[in-house]
């Protein structure tokens, strides 16, 4: 009777533990296809509001718990974000270049002088 209860148990942990890894699977593949539209192209022929926007959504994503394991992903497109539009605002070889006024961490002051 107990080798019965320690096959018993062993199979509900076997159970567990694959759909756990099955659930695991299908929430990577989710949150891997919510990046798949962002790619070079987009990037040059995207406006500038339309880049503005994009890139909001992917700021909330990055501080979303539910895309955690994609965040060093959403970093990076952050970076590819604000590089497109910095292009886009001043060109491929501007000295024109300036920090946002106003961010999601806090603003940047700028002495009057």
């Amino acid at each position: 009777m107990e080798e019965k209860k320690k096959i018993k148990y062993s199979i509900i942990a076997g159970i567990g533990v694959v759909s756990a890894a099955v659930i695991g699977v299908i929430i990577k593949n989710n949150n891997s296809n919510v990046l798949s539209k962002y790619n070079s192209s987009f990037f040059k022929k995207a406006s500038l509001d339309t880049l503005d926007t994009e890139r909001e959504k992917v700021r909330l994503m990055f501080c979303d718990m539910k895309y955690v394991d994609i965040n060093d992903k959403l970093y990076y497109l952050l970076k590819k974000f604000d590089d497109a539009i910095s292009l886009k605002k001043y060109g491929p070889h501007s000295d024109n270049f300036q920090l946002p006024k106003g961010g999601p961490h806090g603003w940047y002051l700028y002495k009057d002088e």
